[in-house]
């Protein structure tokens, strides 16, 4: 007898078949039922990448708020020192009247852009704009 493909008819004519013709007619039901085996497998296996690549994202996310607090906290530290060294030359500044006071702010920025601070030291508390030169 010839199977038609559906699952009734191999069940049905597998007590009148051979062994060996029986078997050949479960393969198609052995193969399907592993087929969707490696389906849940694969889906399951999927998944799991899907969640490792989650994971994955997630690290990576957490690794740039880290680094992205470091950098907004050196930015307000930096804001607060420059904040600090303005106001000390706007009070320097402000002890003198007229060109003096103009002297006196350039020679501190002069001082500061040549990163010397002994110079700066000396513009402020002297008022000598001759040190930097």
């Amino acid at each position: 007898m010839h199977s038609s493909g559906h699952k009734c008819v191999a069940v049905t004519t597998r007590n009148f078949l051979p062994l060996h013709r029986s078997q050949e007619h479960d393969r198609p039901t052995t193969l399907c039922m592993h087929a969707s085996d490696v389906k849940v497998l694969h889906t399951q296996q999927h998944g799991l990448l899907v969640y490792g690549g989650c994971r994955r994202l997630a690290d990576l996310n957490r690794d740039m708020w880290v680094e992205h607090d470091k950098r907004a906290v050196n930015q307000q530290q930096l804001v607060d020192g420059l904040k600090r060294i303005n106001l000390m030359i706007q009070q320097a500044a402000r002890l003198r009247v007229g060109a003096a006071a103009s002297r006196v702010v350039a020679a501190c920025r002069a001082a500061i852009k040549a990163n010397n601070l002994q110079a700066l030291n000396k513009v402020v508390t002297e008022g000598d704009s001759t040190v930097v030169a």
